[in-house]
């Protein structure tokens, strides 16, 4: 038995909503500290420190890459937010659970469609690199998987189970 590792990390695309609520607040925080500087009220440096505390923390909510590592037929997905926080997310073991590998909008993933119970989106959002669906088993149900696969990846996961994996 050969050992195998991939590592691929994607970088979720910046949402413009993400964007707009960081300036927003620190405009807002900004303002709150000029006006306390005007009145002396201390309620203006409790309401700054507030929206720099929700600027701060929205840097965790909208700044996600995704890293896939496949060991030995155990692929892994690990979310990690800010670039200092990693979180796993999902886990699977590709050589019970993989139902079919696939191109997102192939024709291979029509027969899963309405037996799928659940999504999950590990991609980066931008649209540059074409998505492919991972249909597996999740206890006794069938969950969609959308994730970005580099030649590396989508090799190493075909030599696990050849029948599976389709690249068209």
């Amino acid at each position: 038995m050969s050992d195998t590792y991939v590592e691929l990390l994607i970088k979720r695309k910046n949402s413009p909503m993400g964007k707009a609520l960081r300036a927003a607040c620190i405009f807002m925080g900004i303002t709150q500290i000029l006006l306390y500087v005007l009145s002396k009220g201390f309620f203006f440096v409790g309401t700054a420190l507030l929206f720099f505390g929700i600027a701060y923390f929205s840097n965790f909510v909208f700044r996600v890459e995704y890293e896939y590592l496949l060991v030995d037929r155990q692929l892994s997905v690990d979310k990690i937010m800010n670039r200092s926080k990693r979180k796993k997310v999902a886990e699977y073991d590709l050589s019970t659970e993989l139902e079919m590998f696939a191109p997102l909008g192939s024709p291979h993933l029509d027969y899963y469609k309405d037996m799928v119970s659940a999504e999950r989106d590990f991609t980066s959002g931008t649209g540059e690199s074409t998505v492919f669906g991972l249909v597996v088993h999740v206890e006794k149900t069938l969950e969609l998987v959308k994730m970005e696969a580099n030649d590396e990846l989508l090799e190493q996961i075909s030599m696990i189970s050849p029948r599976k994996v389709f690249k068209d």
